[in-house]
């Protein structure tokens, strides 16, 4: 349906429930900004800091996330001081904990062991000294014109710069046979680069130590091997340190920290005896970019990508072992199984062998980290037991909000119905659309395609076809109206009909595009009966939110509670992953 009217429940009372405070002042003098550990507001002995705030306020869902104002920030330190009120009914509550409680605290527990080996192992042995950004900030005085080998093995990369330094083949020819860059069509030819936007940044401070002609020892990246050819080099006008200098350090600890990640994942991943079988994992990978590629006439409107397509595997292929260790294998179901748990909003992309390749070494890895963790000591960090205790109390919040709440709520089935009748215009569908694309690297490839369609052929069998020959070429896929921004959004829903076909090309890796609607069902008035599911949400969350308040305003009389409104604009409200 279009729009379903409600709020999810689970964010109500952890991202910003509250009563309306009096506004504070107005912002203070960045010399006033109040220390992490002023205090903004108390529950009993519970302390809600000024680091507290800013931490939970970027952590909370943005949906639900108030204004940087002064009524905003009321609203959301009451927020904080309803969790705490919360917490503490919940804790003198002491609801036993079940099987399923135990299970989630213990991935909980994994989480955050491995985000503190993280922080330890990763971010805390970071350095980024004044003389580093002085010397990045010379480097962008000079641009240079770059020729890039990319390929996926260490061995490939090393063999292929011999044979270009032997002189047995040139560079350009060598980036059109065997990279797997973008700029593969154009010989490796990258054109003129500045170091503040070179990209992988992690390989910037290597390539701007090149002198003109020099060529590159194999460099790696999370995009595989790259070899890098400096051709030319020339001065570039950059602003003054002051200005640039904060954006340097922040991309040097960046990619200092990415290097140290990937050589934390090499430890492991050489511990446990891990090996990727790279012609499976390019087969998979071959999928996610077949159903992910650009619909090229889209037009450039700015859209919300929500997370990858995700293509479908014929079930002999989900048998594929994209990789071996010690414990055991990984098949493609099982990662895909994996992969779609993940929100669409924060699947990682994996269009491409390099990206793939990484999150199979990750999702193998994921459950070592944590007895990585605590070998080294991290289970008894008081930050984290801080954490594994704050997350216990929130589960034991969530039955109290079970039991006080959702079980009292029942909505009467003539309630529904008179709210469906009152707001029939919310419960519309959207139109649905199937398709099948399939890509071909030549035109003449493509047109044979579209004669075969005009000619009567079914793309899915043409699909098919290519797969009981060994190769992916396409795909069948189903979108929504509301999918708007997702490739070939256009093509589907405004200019083709069941059964008719669009061609267009080459994109800028030389391919074209065929795309056929397979069928089509336009938006309809839903029934009361296919409503009934929604209506009763919207009017369960209503309750409920309404039993929830008078729940927090009956225990807050209960306990001794202290805001300080009048200190919020003092606090430098600066989402903390932006900080250099």
């Amino acid at each position: 349906m279009k729009l379903q009217g409600t709020l999810a429940l689970a964010g109500l009372f952890w991202a910003g429930l509250g009563t309306a405070a009096t506004p504070a002042p107005t912002p203070a003098p960045a010399e006033t900004f109040l220390p992490d550990t002023a205090v903004l507001a108390r529950v009993e002995d519970r302390a809600i800091t000024a680091f507290r705030f800013v931490d939970a306020f970027f952590a909370s869902d943005p949906e639900f996330r108030p204004t940087m104002d002064s009524t905003g920030r009321a609203k959301f330190l009451q927020s904080l001081v309803n969790q705490a009120v919360l917490g503490l009914v919940a804790t003198e509550a002491n609801r036993p904990l079940g099987f399923e409680d135990r299970l989630r605290l213990r991935e909980e527990s994994n989480r955050i062991l491995s985000n503190a080996l993280y922080q330890r192992a990763v971010l805390d042995s970071v350095t980024v000294t004044d003389a580093d950004v002085q010397r990045a900030y010379e480097q962008c005085k000079t641009e240079l014109r770059i020729s890039e080998i990319v390929v996926s093995d260490e061995q490939e990369a090393h063999r292929l710069r011999r044979e270009i330094a032997a002189g047995r083949i040139a560079f350009a020819e060598a980036a059109r046979r065997h990279s797997t860059g973008p700029e593969r069509a154009r010989g490796g030819d990258r054109g003129w680069e500045n170091r503040l936007t070179f990209s992988p940044m992690v390989l910037a401070g290597k390539v701007w130590t090149l002198r003109k002609g020099q060529m590159s020892a194999p460099l790696r990246s999370r995009d595989g091997y790259h070899i890098v050819r400096v051709e030319d080099a020339r001065p570039y006008r950059v602003g003054a340190f002051e200005v640039v200098g904060r954006g340097l350090r922040r991309d040097l600890r960046g990619a200092a920290a990415e290097e140290r990640a990937a050589r934390l994942q090499r430890l492991m991943a050489d511990e446990i005896g891990l090996a990727t079988d790279s012609a499976n994992v390019a087969f998979a990978a071959r999928a996610f970019q077949l159903a992910n590629r650009k619909d090229p006439q889209a037009d450039d409107t700015p859209t919300l990508e929500l997370g990858a397509v995700t293509p479908t595997f014929a079930p002999e292929d989900t048998g594929r072992v994209l990789a071996r260790w010690r414990d055991g294998a990984l098949s493609l179901g099982r990662f895909m199984n994996v992969y779609l748990s993940f929100s669409p909003l924060v699947r990682p992309n994996i269009n491409d062998f390099s990206l793939f390749r990484e999150q199979v070494v990750s999702t193998v890895l994921s459950p070592y980290m944590p007895l990585l963790a605590v070998r080294r000591g991290l289970d008894k960090d008081p930050a984290v037991v801080a954490e594994l205790a704050r997350r216990e109390e929130q589960l034991r919040v969530e039955h109290l909000y079970e039991d006080s709440v959702a079980s009292r709520v029942w909505v009467r089935p003539e309630e529904r119905r008179a709210y469906y009748e009152k707001h029939r215009n919310l419960y519309v569908t959207y139109p649905e659309a199937r398709f099948a694309t399939l890509v071909r690297s030549t035109k003449a490839g493509i047109d044979s395609v579209a004669e075969r369609l005009r000619a009567g052929a079914f793309l899915p069998d043409l699909i098919r076809a290519d797969s009981l020959a060994g190769h992916v070429s396409g795909s069948v896929q189903s979108r929504s109206g509301g999918d708007r921004g997702t490739p070939y959004y256009k093509v589907i829903f405004e200019e083709l009909r069941p059964g008719q076909f669009s061609v267009s090309g080459p994109d800028k890796n030389g391919d074209w595009l065929v795309i056929q609607l397979l069928e089509y069902v336009p938006e309809r008035q839903m029934s009361y009966k296919e409503a009934e599911h929604y209506v009763d949400e919207s009017l369960t969350n209503m309750a409920a939110e309404k039993l929830l308040d008078d729940l927090i305003a009956r225990h807050r009389a209960r306990f001794r509670i202290v805001t300080h409104p009048e200190k919020l604009m003092q606090v430098r409200l600066v989402d903390p992953a932006h900080e250099s």
